[in-house]
């Protein structure tokens, strides 16, 4: 049976595909699906789930600025899917459920940046980041100078 990690934008899968590439994980025996966003990427979810097609399911989304709304919105989702024993927090280490009869895929859901905390793919690649990192540097200031303070941590960790 299939095994497919779906994953918010394509951003998020070139970084994913990255990491496996870099730690030398081979993923030949997985799809990453670029969902093009946090609705179709739940609604994808959901329907993968359903279909039957799938041994394994993962999901990457980002917390944006509520984790734990996010966390619930998946974690409803699930009950109604019949998965049992879902923790009411994410677990820190990222979540996996499976199904004891085997009727339902195993889902694995990881929440940006570190299923702890508010944020998104750029705050996770910030981890990443050795510290005093001369590169960042540069790249912070070019970013800075384009972008909203806002979103300038969405230009910088894709720019270093």
């Amino acid at each position: 049976m299939a095994k497919l990690l779906i994953v918010e934008g394509i951003d998020d899968k070139y970084v994913i595909s990255r990491l496996l590439q870099r730690r030398k994980i081979t993923y030949e025996n997985f799809e990453i699906h670029d969902a093009n966003g946090i609705k179709q990427s739940l609604n994808t979810f959901y329907c993968a789930i359903k279909s039957g097609n799938y041994e394994v399911i993962g999901i990457v989304v980002d917390a944006d600025s509520d984790l734990l709304e996010r966390w619930q919105e998946l974690r409803k989702r699930l009950i109604k899917e019949e998965y049992q024993q879902i923790p009411q927090n994410p677990h820190p280490k990222g979540t996996i459920l499976s199904d004891p009869e085997e009727e339902l895929p195993t889902v694995g859901i990881w929440i940006m940046p570190n299923n702890q905390k508010t944020g998104m793919l750029e705050d996770f690649i910030r981890f990443l980041v050795p510290e005093g990192d001369k590169l960042l540097s540069i790249a912070q200031n070019q970013s800075d100078y384009s972008y909203l303070a806002r979103l300038a941590r969405k230009a910088r960790y894709p720019t270093w």
